[in-house]
């Protein structure tokens, strides 16, 4: 059986913005690669909100902040 190739990212820098916002990168790209900053999350109301960098205008809601690092770091 053979499985789709997947990308995992093992270490993500999540730096906290707000209370309730986060910026997620690439912890293993330059500080000055664009492409270091994966996205952002946001608390809102019951769920995070995760916006994708890579993939404009999809907007995904999780339960937690670690689901939705989770989804950055299979991405």
């Amino acid at each position: 059986m053979s499985y789709p190739a997947m990308t995992v990212r093992q270490r993500l820098e999540v730096m906290e913005l707000s209370d309730h916002e986060w910026r997620v990168c690439d912890a293993d790209l330059p500080q000055g690669d664009a492409q270091r900053v994966l996205g952002y999350v946001e608390k809102r109301g019951w769920h995070y909100e995760l916006t994708r960098l890579r993939s404009p205008g999809e907007r995904l809601r999780f339960g937690s902040l670690t689901d939705s690092l989770a989804a950055l770091n299979n991405a």
